[in-house]
């Protein structure tokens, strides 16, 4: 199930193919997927304090004009909220027709509000309006506790003796570490506001409760491999953070590529072609919900550096 399913800046319908592989699978999880419009005032309020008659006015901007209305905070958190429904929702109905032997989900929404909301957090930065701290100081806070949640929701679903793994790819400022230039948002350059380090956790049967010393983006496929039992790949860099279950690690074999692939330099252009017409179609939704643009034309060209 891809990320262009309910992507909160994306146009589901518009994607037309490979939403999901098989594509017929397509049909089956659609139904859980949540629009906008159904996040009400009674949801938002849990993670804002904007009034009912704000939050109406927002909508209504929203739906008159949404190229301009979703830069506004509130508009944009009622897509973050709907996409995290969403996926919640397919995670859960796939997982009730039985667990697979690996389960990956991505829960976009801590880095979508830490880059719409982050610079409204206590303490109150300079640039930032009195109304505006006091309709979104606590937002960023609320939504980790919803993400807790979503995860909790998750791990009482699948089997006792899964071996879960959390990891994000990159922390983000806080407190008095933020950049006091401009806000966290995508028009605000928000690499500037990553913090290199993220994090990762393990936990499951066989697994000794210890703190990792280090660990790298590079690490987590091998060790996805090493707790599958299989062998890591002299090609992929990075280590596993555990041991296999049950003793020492395989010894590593050549590449899992296959040599067909390796073989089909006119395929990958083909995939390359098709992926480069799919990437202009979002960076078009990008640009007309105000997230790129603007500025001169390599500019508006260039991918956002993180979504």
């Amino acid at each position: 199930v891809s990320d262009r399913v309910a992507y909160s800046l994306f146009d589901v319908e518009a994607a037309r193919a490979g939403l999901t592989h098989p594509e017929g699978l397509w049909q089956e999880i659609r139904r859980e997927v949540v629009a906008d419009e159904a996040i009400g005032y009674e949801r938002v309020s849990r993670f804002t304090d904007i009034t009912r008659g704000e939050f109406d006015a927002a909508r209504r901007r929203a739906r008159e004009n949404p190229a301009i209305a979703y830069r506004e905070p509130v508009n944009h958190l009622t897509k973050i909220l709907a996409a995290a429904d969403t996926y919640q929702g397919i995670t859960l109905r796939l997982l009730s027709t039985g667990q697979p032997d690996l389960l990956a989900v991505y829960y976009q929404g801590i880095d979508e509000v830490s880059h719409r909301f982050a610079h409204y957090m206590a303490p109150k930065m300079s640039f930032v309006s009195d109304e505006d701290f006091g309709r979104y100081r606590r937002t960023v806070e609320e939504y980790y506790a919803h993400q807790d949640e979503l995860l909790g929701q998750l791990l009482a679903s699948v089997s006792p003796d899964s071996t879960i793994i959390v990891m994000s790819d990159h922390g983000f400022a806080n407190g008095t570490a933020r950049p006091t230039d401009g806000p966290a948002d995508i028009e605000g350059k928000p690499g500037k506001w990553h913090r290199l380090y993220g994090i990762v956790m393990v936990a499951g049967a066989g697994i000794t409760p210890a703190q990792l010393d280090t660990a790298t983006l590079y690490d987590i496929a091998p060790t996805v491999l090493a707790l599958a039992g299989l062998p890591g790949a002299s090609d992929m860099k990075g280590a596993p953070l555990v041991a296999t279950p049950g003793g020492g690690n395989p010894e590593p074999i050549a590449t899992y590529e296959s040599s067909a692939a390796r073989n089909r330099p006119h395929h990958a252009e083909a995939a390359a072609e098709a992926a480069d017409e799919i990437d202009e179609e979002l960076l078009r939704n990008l640009e007309s919900l105000g997230y790129i643009g603007g500025g001169s034309s390599s500019e508006s060209a260039a991918p956002p550096q993180d979504l």
